[in-house]
């Protein structure tokens, strides 16, 4: 079994979900088969960097639609992120960022990927509302 830990801003912020993705990272890698996913890696062993489009940059000219610009950096993180996980065959993947849970949810349906998603729910959302 293979697991893959993604969060988006990892390396990039230092909130809740990028914290609670190390951590997770440091207490379960000598046990587990698992990679670090975060857009920029301290090059440590089984971390990934992957390219995305960061909420506070060039995204700002799309404040007051109706998605923010967090949201777009989730979408186009996990656009980066498919490739990985279904050339590499992650059975796996734990997320507490719901727009990436959501475009992974949606792109297994659809192509009939084989990964499973593990969504923790560090929002408190309403199922109806990832």
């Amino acid at each position: 079994m293979k697991i893959a830990l993604v969060c988006t801003s990892l390396g990039y912020s230092r909130r809740g979900f990028e914290r609670f993705s190390l951590e997770l990272f440091d207490c379960v890698k000598e046990e587990l088969p698992i990679t670090l996913f975060g857009c920029r890696s301290n090059g440590r062993p089984n971390e990934i960097s992957l390219p995305c489009l960061k909420h506070d940059r060039f995204l700002r000219f799309l404040r007051g639609k109706t998605r923010d610009n967090y949201y777009f950096q989730q979408f186009s993180y996990a656009l980066s992120f498919i490739p990985f996980v279904v050339w590499h065959e992650y059975d796996i993947v734990h997320c507490s960022e719901p727009a990436v849970c959501h475009f992974l949810f949606h792109a297994k349906r659809r192509f009939k990927f084989r990964y499973k998603v593990l969504f923790t729910d560090g929002l408190g959302l309403h199922p109806a509302l990832g």
